[in-house]
């Protein structure tokens, strides 16, 4: 059997769409020879433009965003830890009280906004899984036995937490930590028996008036 395997991607930055934050999800992919015998270019072609437009009304949580949250919480944080520091090298109680109390707000505030992104993610998710799989049953009805088409989430490494820690030797220990996350994939699986009837087949070019097609038995 041979698998296809096609990732989905955020549509690019455009101005003129002005989609930096909410950037369509789309999947994008070349024809290579595993589809030979099964889609011919312009078949795969439409395929995706069909697939895309399917899924149009429900993008994927961009990861712009949880980026950017992550990157506003960090800020807020040092702003946080440069308003405590000043208000206690100032020894007023009162403010004290008051940058604790508003840092309390803040970590609060920060751990609702995770739990609605969150909430958010799962939920485009699931609209945008009911979509493909319901697109794909279709697909399925008309391609099997020969192929199948469906929809895999795999976990994917985005980037690595690296910390860096000074000992009292003087030297310096770091430590890479992978993160993951869930990636929307069309896994597209097709029949050996395809495959083998493809590769005993040899096409010839002829004039256009004679079209023919020999078949030859490989040992």
């Amino acid at each position: 059997m041979k698998v296809i395997t096609i990732p989905v991607v955020e549509e690019p930055f455009s101005f003129s769409k002005f989609n930096y934050f909410n950037p369509k999800s789309l999947f994008d992919a070349d024809w290579c020879l595993d589809l030979h015998g099964f889609l011919t270019r312009d078949e795969f072609d439409a395929k995706l433009k069909e697939i895309n437009f399917a899924i149009r009304n429900v993008p994927l949580l961009s990861k712009r965003i949880k980026t950017y949250s992550d990157w506003s919480y960090g800020l807020t944080t040092v702003l946080m830890s440069a308003i405590i520091i000043g208000t206690y090298s100032t020894r007023s109680y009162s403010g004290s009280i008051g940058s604790f109390v508003f840092e309390i707000f803040m970590s609060i505030g920060y751990i609702v906004i995770k739990i609605i992104v969150s909430e958010v993610r799962e939920r485009r998710a699931k609209q945008f899984t009911v979509v493909l799989n319901q697109l794909f049953e279709q697909y399925n009805a008309q391609d099997n036995p020969t192929a199948n088409w469906k929809l895999a989430w795999r976990s994917v490494i985005t980037h690595y937490d690296i910390k860096m820690k000074a000992t009292s030797e003087g030297d310096i220990n770091g430590k890479a930590t992978p993160k993951y996350a869930s990636q929307a994939e069309i896994v597209l699986e097709i029949s050996d028996a395809l495959s083998s009837l493809m590769s005993k087949t040899v096409h010839f070019k002829l004039p256009p008036q004679i079209t023919r097609e020999m078949t030859i038995d490989t040992l």
